[in-house]
């Protein structure tokens, strides 16, 4: 019996959340692949960009079963979607595949604080597809194309997403495809390995590129308003930034001074 049948409804456009506990991983994954690839029949879509949190928004509201339930249906998926590639079977699109990368980042936010992401353990797995994908920058994360996306670019920015440890090689061996679109991934990356390793890979991107001031700004604010951090982990970090050139140094300092300001 499919998912479409087990699924109840409490009122017109209303589901009766009761029913998410009749579902099985099966039915949650093929639930995902539909949805991901706008075969969904049951919720209708709205917004652009939204389609895929369905999924994380059920996790969020329901019991802690259903949730595992859902996170085995995504690992299902994720299968699905390698062998997909990795056989050139075509059953999973480009797009459907970023979502549900996508997907798998999200799933982290329902998680508390200080509580290994429910991907952590998955790390592997998530790491195996960068075997059967090329490296396309010129296409960017936020490349907005059905047909077309930097699945490379999705894949590293989940690792970092689900906090996986990764040696320094590997970052800097990601980084030398793009030394400005996949700047901020492999300094995340890299620093949640050890600061040593963060500070030396500064040193390997491109500061000259805006991409990458705009992105590394942005990404330095997080780390510095990360309350695990100590104030000495971010003094180092400034530090750091005399050794660079000009504009990694202001990028780096501007945005601790934006954070100590206080500014919200």
């Amino acid at each position: 019996m499919g998912y479409e049948i087990k699924i109840k409804w409490k009122e017109p456009g209303i589901i009766d959340s009761s029913c998410y506990s009749r579902l099985t991983a099966q039915d949650w994954s093929s639930w995902i692949e539909d949805r991901l690839h706008f075969r969904d029949t049951i919720v209708p879509y709205e917004g652009e960009g939204l389609h895929n949190l369905i999924f994380r928004d059920i996790a969020e509201s329901i019991g802690a079963s259903v949730e595992l339930s859902i996170q085995q249906g995504i690992r299902l998926s994720l299968d699905s979607a390698y062998k997909s590639l990795s056989q050139k079977k075509n059953s999973w699109s480009n797009k459907a595949i970023d979502d549900l990368l996508l997907l798998t980042n999200s799933m982290g936010y329902v998680q508390q604080r200080g509580v290994e992401h429910p991907f952590f353990r998955d790390g592997e797995k998530i790491k195996g597809f960068l075997s059967v994908l090329i490296p396309r920058p010129e296409l960017d994360v936020a490349h907005n194309n059905f047909l077309e996306q930097d699945l490379y670019s999705r894949v590293l920015q989940t690792l970092v997403a689900i906090d996986m440890k990764l040696p320094y090689q590997f970052w800097s061996e990601q980084l030398a495809y793009s030394r400005d679109k996949y700047a901020h991934f492999c300094f995340l990356g890299a620093i949640n390995n050890s600061l040593e390793d963060g500070l030396k890979i500064l040193h390997e991107i491109n500061w000259e590129s805006e991409i990458t001031r705009q992105r590394m700004g942005c990404n330095l604010h997080v780390v510095f308003m990360n309350q695990s951090y100590s104030s000495e982990f971010k003094s180092r970090i400034v530090a750091e930034a005399e050794r660079l050139s000009e504009n990694g140094k202001k990028v780096i300092v501007d945005a601790y001074r934006f954070v100590n300001s206080g500014v919200n």
